[in-house]
């Protein structure tokens, strides 16, 4: 029987050799990233955020599902998530590695960065496929980001944080227009459920009702229910299952604890009702599930 391991998580000083700025900003090129550090393309995780922007094929798995990559595509990886790239021959091209702060500049809780749609969602995809249109616009963005970060001048850091955010910002539109398609009358529906998936990333493993969300949102259970299942097609009482249930499957194969230990941790008084509730979720114990992870995917 394969053993559990620890994930490896890479830290953002790493890259420091591949830094473009004195701030905690990276711009890199993926190809010479992985070319540097060949374990990047193997199961890792972060404590930074991290965006790609790539051409050519390949696959991307993240947080136990797999992405087929095409040409021309935008990738989130939040902290946390546990990633691994299969990359094709020609597969190239921009990313950027930061810190929350970095983004956040001056600005006062809570973080502005947040609000898009892309970071810590267990419904929305990672991974976004970008129309030609939109990508020209793209294009031209990560070039203009690249020239800052190789100017010599001394408000730079500021420059490049601007630049960086009107790219997220312009992604966060393509990505809501292309994946999540809200017309305007349903904008307060989507922001209730991004409140919520931040909330529920914050407090999942203290707070497991729908009500007390509401409580949090200052809205009713119906309220914010409604809002869940209109936007995810997924009701709320899914949606915190499904986070507990990726953070058992985390704990799984990142960590060695058996089965007692990671439900103890994630607020399951009774192993066994822990146990019932994984096989429910995914048709297996939590201990197949290990297994056939760390079969899959050997160290």
């Amino acid at each position: 029987m394969p053993s559990p391991r620890k994930i490896p998580l890479y830290p953002l000083s790493e890259y420091v050799s591949e830094a473009t700025s004195e701030a905690p900003f990276v711009l890199a090129r993926f190809e010479e990233s992985t070319r540097l550090a060949p374990k990047r393309l193997r199961l890792h995780r972060h404590d930074f955020h991290e965006v790609f922007w790539l051409n050519g094929r390949g696959s991307f798995f993240c947080d136990f599902r797999e992405y087929a990559i095409e040409s021309p595509t935008l990738i989130f990886v939040s902290p946390g998530q546990v990633h691994s790239w299969s990359p094709g021959p020609t597969l190239a091209g921009p990313m950027a590695c930061f810190a929350q702060a970095f983004y956040d500049g001056a600005e006062p809780p809570p973080s502005p960065l947040l609000r898009l749609p892309f970071w810590f969602s267990t419904e929305a995809p990672p991974i976004l496929a970008v129309p030609p249109k939109e990508a020209l616009k793209l294009d031209s963005l990560w070039s203009e980001l690249a020239s800052e970060a190789a100017a010599k001048e001394e408000d730079r850091d500021e420059m490049l944080r601007a630049q960086f955010r009107l790219l997220l910002m312009t992604a966060a539109r393509i990505y809501r227009r292309t994946l999540l398609d809200t017309p305007v009358s349903a904008r307060r529906a989507q922001a209730i459920v991004h409140q919520f998936r931040t909330a529920l990333e914050t407090h999942f493993l203290q707070v497991q009702t729908v009500a007390a969300y509401a409580r949090m949102l200052k809205i009713t259970s119906g309220h914010l229910s409604e809002s869940v299942l209109h936007q995810t097609g997924r009701t709320a009482g899914e949606i915190i299952r499904n986070r507990l249930l990726l953070e058992a499957q985390r704990l799984l194969v990142h960590s060695s604890l058996n089965v007692a230990e990671i439900a103890i941790s994630l607020q399951f008084n009774d192993p066994s009702y822990f146990s019932r509730f994984f096989r429910r979720s995914t048709g297996i114990t939590p201990g197949e599930f290990r297994d056939r992870f760390l079969e899959k995917y050997p160290s």
